[in-house]
């Protein structure tokens, strides 16, 4: 927020508190009517007193800069220019001889639509800044020693009578609800070539994320070797299914002779292994 004062006539810019607005005409050629607001209450961060502004712009000197004064952990200078002096840039051209302010922060400026008439040669300009701070934010890591760990074993009935995607019913992992997602004809890309084969992990608090290592397997039934592949991932609200699009061949999956399916059915087992934990802290 800008405010200026100065005088017997005084125009303010910018918002603040404390102000009190009334409709009182200020002398112009055209006798127009301009919007005043006072306030008693001096800014807060700067003041500049200017003992003789008719002859500052008299002698010739075209604009004043303040010295930098410190808001919200930034440093800040207020520029003054008066049109009148010379012909200056939008957005301080002012044709109708008003005083236009500038604020820069850190050599960044920020251009501020607000301007003041001046009625007498001794005036006040002041700035007051307000910076909105967001609060801050905490994360605690929780590396877990020992890595809980937790199986579970699922049985996947009439494979062949299967809708494009299976789906377990959840269970529980450490303080998580997990579940196992299956494509035994591939999904996407891998449609008719690969089984996909996924985990889901729900029930995030916000900003909470979870590292497991995953252990997932289709069985072999018939004593042979059982297909397992594993990984570990971050889950998260934002990335909670994780798994392999091409878990193993379709044409493996199916083929009696490999036994992966016995009766129309298959076995998963899962193992989940709880790593690390992230959470929100309290400020």
């Amino acid at each position: 927020m800008l405010a200026c004062w100065g005088g017997r006539g005084r125009e303010r810019g910018g918002g603040g508190g404390g102000s009190s607005k009334s409709k009182e005409p200020l002398p112009s050629e055209d006798d127009k009517d301009y919007t005043v607001e006072t306030r008693n209450v001096p800014p807060e961060h700067l003041l500049i007193k200017i003992e003789s502004f008719s002859s500052l712009w008299a002698n010739g000197i075209e604009k004043y800069e303040s010295r930098e004064f410190v808001a919200g952990d930034h440093k800040w200078k207020l520029t003054m220019i008066y049109p009148k002096v010379q012909k200056v840039p939008l957005p301080f051209k002012d044709e109708d001889g008003r005083v236009s302010l500038q604020l820069s922060m850190d050599s960044v400026s920020v251009y501020l639509s607000s301007s003041t008439r001046l009625m007498d040669s001794l005036c006040v300009f002041g700035a007051e800044v307000y910076v909105i701070k967001t609060p801050r934010a905490i994360e605690n890591v929780s590396v877990l020693k020992g890595a809980p760990s937790y199986t579970h074993s699922l049985v996947v009935s009439h494979l062949s009578k299967l809708e494009p995607v299976w789906s377990s019913e959840e269970f529980t992992a450490g303080d998580h609800l997990w579940k196992v997602v299956l494509y035994p004809n591939g999904n996407g890309s891998a449609k008719g070539r690969g089984v996909s084969l996924y985990i889901d992990c729900n029930s995030f608090a916000p900003h909470e994320k979870v590292m497991a290592r995953i252990s997932m397997c289709i069985k072999n039934k018939i004593g042979k070797l059982s297909c397992t592949k594993n990984f570990s991932e971050w889950f998260s609200s934002t990335q909670r299914n994780v798994g392999f699009p091409e878990f193993m061949p379709v044409a493996d999956l199916q083929d009696p002779e490999k036994g992966y399916v016995v009766d129309d059915s298959c076995s998963l087992e899962i193992g989940i292994s709880i790593l690390a934990l992230v959470r929100d802290a309290p400020n």
